[in-house]
């Protein structure tokens, strides 16, 4: 029985077997996917990229309010900013 299980073995593990047949078969299928993933990580890295300008946008905004402000606050509470009033 050894011998059989070592000669099936061999037939499996030699060109043109079932390991061969079996990677063979599917590498189209694995090139598809691997591409499908590339793109995708591309345009996840881009993404990420819009979203970040988005959020530094949004900031930039929010803290040229604050300072516009406060920069109205300082000048009409000094006092020789008389001419305001």
């Amino acid at each position: 029985m050894a011998n059989e299980l070592d000669k099936l073995l061999e037939c499996i593990e030699e060109e043109g077997g079932f390991i061969y047949a079996c990677t063979t078969a599917h590498r189209g299928s694995l090139e598809t996917l691997e591409d499908g993933m590339k793109s995708l990580s591309e345009r996840t890295r881009v993404w990420k990229v819009i979203t970040f300008i988005a959020f530094i946008t949004y900031i930039l905004g929010y803290l040229q309010r604050i300072l516009t402000g406060t920069f109205w606050l300082l000048i009409a509470s000094c006092p020789s900013a008389n001419f305001l009033y």
